[in-house]
């Protein structure tokens, strides 16, 4: 996907995290018809966000420093970074699931309203049917002792008020969405008999069901084999298109950012470093750190954007180099052949018949 395209937008009529509860089973639990502003518009903002552990003694280390960016609204943006970040941390902050001790200041905006501060019955409101986010390692985040369809099932049936047979037709109609194949008799499996890139779609599927503004996904190809991890990326960007989703995807896989996302945020040692639309920062990253990732991950043969040219050349110097010195060893070996040749002649002419 080029870095400036976005997501298709649907028509909503705007409304803040919480949402007011409806009678009609047919209608989303506690649905508010939605809008979202023109395209570009920033959907999330976060703003001079630090966080740190504090231990029974009183002391403190600090995970994120002064964290500020932002989340159009309609398109993928990428979190990147090395493991240890802050990047997951920053998405658990944004969707109020905070590990204990943790201390946080700052602020984070949803369509402009605060997130920082709410009870849980506001943070409640606020995921599934606003933000819903899909955790590494689908397997973990299923129940292992419920089958699928019945946590699909009690999810649509949250969130949208409807009896079991309505969910469960729900469910089915999602899971044909995520490409997950012959999903009614899926549904009554268990997440054991389900691969990791089913199981994937399977937590995808959920987040869908709660019909979210924004969706975010954290490191959601982590242990799938390369055809599965392009699989589903190519879902993730289909249904943000569809449904005019944004998407915000946590990752350090640069390979998949450069193939799904509009916008890139990258992140060291818990502080942004940079942020650029993705082509920006694919052609000309400013941070000597990003140039780093590039490297690391072979986007650009693993050498530095600005001196590329260089590089061309003492390659080039390089394999000159290496033919002068493979063509003298060659030849040095030929001699030696010889050499050894005639004394073996000597010596079986200075022997006896």
């Amino acid at each position: 996907m080029n870095g400036g395209a976005t997501a298709a937008e649907r028509g909503r009529q705007a409304t803040g995290p919480g949402r007011t509860g409806t009678a009609d089973g047919e209608a989303s639990r506690g649905e508010a018809s939605r809008g979202e502003g023109a395209a570009g518009t920033a959907l999330l903002t976060v703003s001079h966000l630090s966080g740190a552990f504090r231990t029974a003694h009183g002391e403190e280390t600090q995970v994120l420093r002064d964290v500020s960016f932002e989340v159009p609204s309609g398109g993928i943006t990428a979190i990147v970074g090395e493991t240890g970040s802050g990047k997951s941390l920053t998405a658990l902050t944004v969707m109020g699931l905070c590990p204990p001790r943790l201390s946080v200041e700052g602020s984070v905006r949803f369509d402009g309203h605060e997130l920082l501060g709410l009870d849980e019955d506001g943070y409640r409101r606020l995921r599934g049917g606003q933000i819903a986010m899909v955790f590494q390692d689908a397997r973990s985040s299923l129940n292992p002792v419920l089958t699928v369809g019945r946590q699909l099932g009690d999810v649509a049936r949250l969130h949208h008020g409807v009896n079991k047979k309505a969910a469960a037709a729900m469910v089915a109609e999602t899971l044909a969405r995520v490409r997950i194949p012959d999903p009614v008799r899926r549904m009554a499996q268990y997440p054991h008999q389900f691969s990791g890139g089913m199981a994937q779609r399977a937590m995808i599927a959920m987040a869908l069901l709660c019909r979210p503004r924004m969706m975010l996904l954290d490191e959601p190809t982590t242990g799938l084999d390369v055809t599965t991890q392009a699989d589903v990326m190519e879902l993730v960007v289909e249904l943000a298109r569809q449904d005019g989703l944004t998407a915000c995807l946590v990752t350090h896989d640069l390979g998949v950012v450069g193939e799904t996302c509009d916008r890139v945020v990258v992140m060291r040692h818990g502080t942004v470093v940079e942020q650029a639309a993705a082509q920006d920062f694919f052609r000309s990253p400013k941070a000597d750190y990003s140039r780093m990732l590039l490297a690391a991950n072979r986007l650009d043969g693993g050498t530095d954007p600005v001196d590329a040219d260089d590089s061309s050349e003492a390659a080039d110097a390089g394999d000159a180099v290496g033919a002068d010195a493979g063509d003298a060893a060659g030849a040095d070996a030929v001699d030696a052949g010889d050499a050894g040749t005639d004394t073996a002649q000597a010596d079986d002419a200075g022997r006896p018949s």
